[in-house]
This record gives structure tokens, C-alpha cells and sequence, in this order.
């Protein structure tokens, strides 16, 4: 229930943040921005205060008021070939409102799966927890030192921001341990006012990410996560100079102004040598 609350407070602190850029950008515009009735008359219903340089008319005059008609700011013999640009440019606003619509669908879409498989300990016991755990079976599969620090001052995170972070870890830590036959891997993660951090660093073989072919399903899902949770994805590598993954993720507002705990420093099999 808290988490709904601080969601809808911050998005009404947005809502009426946009209304005071909006506001901003209209009184700071030149010419004249204005809403009218789509039919012929056209009674004028918002206009921005530029309407006095451009037609005489202060916008009290023209919204509802005795010059609120839009046909009556338009000579007769220019009417025809107005009407026909706002058709035509209405039609063009509807196409690509359509077209917003399904990127919009899509996008929501895209966030539902990748939230909605979560593994069974990161839901039970949290981030820190799961990725201790990710490092624990890396080491065991591999036969290799895997080392996780975390420096999470949050106990809990939003279930998308968890999973999704998590998500990259998991195929971070399997590109380091099934390719860059490096005897060590580091993995940290690390919150930092507003942004979470996670690092996934080995000192094997390398390679050169130029060379890497478009397609690869691996990379390229980590830098889609990180893409639709606003954040960056990094891929740092030089042929025997091993390989580090950078990924940077903001925290929502309502989470990074929380007050978290300090959680200190956890390790799992201590540090990297």
C-alpha cells in the first residue's frame, strides 16, 4: 500500500511538473498556440498570450468571447485552403498517434516479461541475497574464484529494477565463466545516490567488441534491460586484457529519497585477489 501511494504522489509531482514546463514554454513562444472545436466555426477554447501580437486579441478576448471564433480570424477567400492544411495535418497527427500508441504497447509489453519471471530466492530474500547466491554457483560450476560485494544501502527495490538487475548479473557471470577463462571473476554492486551500479569484471582473454556480430542474444539483452529501465550498459574489453560489464540504473525518486538502511559491505567468498 506504501509503495502505491508514493507511486501516485510521484505522479501527480510529475503531472504538475510537465503542466509548469508547459506553462512555461507557452508564455515563452512566439507567435500563437491554440485549441478550437473541430467544426466549422471553430470556437476558440485555450490560447496561448501570444494570440495579442498576432491578432490583436488578448486570449480573455477570444476564449468564449465576442472574437472567440476561429473562422472569424481567417479572411473568407483564405478559409478554404486553411480548413484543407488542418485536415491534412490532422490526418498525419492521427497516423502517428497510432503508430505511438503501439510503440507504447510494445514497450509496456517488453517490461511485463522481463518482470514476470523472478527466481525464487530474489522474490523470498531480496537482491543481495540472489546475486550472493548467482556468485556461490558460478564458483562451484566453474571450479573458479567468484566474489560478490554488494554495497546496497536498500533492503528491497521495485520487483522490475530487482529482476532486471539481477537478469543481468545471471548472464554476465555466464559470459565470464564459460569464455574468458579467467580464474577469477568480481562482481559488485554498488548504490550510489540516485543510481544503482553493478559490475561484473574477469581477467581473462578478452575480445574486441567491434568484432562482436549484431544479433548476439547475450550482449544485446543487457543493454535492452538497462535501455528500458533508463539505464546504460557498458561492455569494456581488450583481447588479453579480460572484460568488465558496466551497468548504471537510476532508482525511482520515491526509493533513492526513502532513507535506506546501510547495509555495509557483504561479501560472499571475500575479495578478488
Amino acid at each position: 500500500m506504501l509503495d502505491e501511494q508514493e507511486a501516485k504522489a510521484q505522479l501527480i509531482a510529475e503531472l504538475r511538473e510537465s503542466q509548469r514546463k508547459l506553462s512555461t514554454l507557452l508564455a515563452n513562444l512566439p507567435g500563437m498556440v491554440y485549441r478550437r472545436a473541430n467544426n466549422a466555426r471553430g470556437a476558440i477554447e485555450s490560447v496561448s498570450d501570444g494570440c495579442a501580437s498576432v491578432t490583436g486579441y488578448r486570449s480573455s478576448d477570444l476564449i468564449h468571447g465576442a472574437g472567440g471564433a476561429y473562422a472569424d480570424l481567417i479572411h473568407p477567400e483564405d478559409q478554404p485552403r486553411v480548413r484543407t492544411t488542418i485536415e491534412k495535418a490532422l490526418d498525419e497527427s492521427e497516423m502517428l498517434e497510432d503508430g505511438l500508441q503501439a510503440l507504447r504497447q510494445a514497450y509496456a509489453e517488453t517490461r511485463r516479461l522481463i518482470a514476470g519471471v523472478r527466481s525464487p530466492i530474489l522474490e523470498q530474500s531480496g537482491l543481495e541475497a540472489a546475486l550472493a547466491d548467482l556468485a556461490s554457483s558460478a564458483r562451484k560450476r566453474s571450479s573458479r574464484t567468484v566474489d560478490f560485494q554488494s554495497e546496497l544501502q536498500c533492503n528491497r527495490l521495485p520487483p522490475v529494477l530487482e529482476n532486471a538487475i539481477y537478469r543481468i548479473a545471471q548472464e554476465s557471470l555466464n559470459n565470464a565463466c564459460q569464455h574468458s577463462r579467467s580464474k577469477k571473476v568480481l562482481m559488485t554492486l554498488v548504490q550510489d545516490g540516485d543510481v544503482i551500479r553493478l559490475e561484473v569484471r574477469d581477467w581473462g582473454r578478452g575480445f574486441d567488441p567491434a568484432a562482436v556480430r549484431q544479433g548476439m542474444l547475450g550482449l544485446e539483452g543487457i543493454r535492452e534491460r538497462a535501455r528500458l529501465l533508463d539505464g546504460t550498459a557498458v561492455i569494456d574489453s581488450q583481447r588479453r586484457q579480460g572484460t568488465t560489464v558496466r551497468v548504471t540504473l537510476p532508482l525511482p525518486a520515491s526509493v533513492a529519497a526513502r532513507g535506506c538502511r546501510l547495509a555495509g559491505a557483504l561479501r560472499d567468498g571475500g575479495p578478488a585477489r
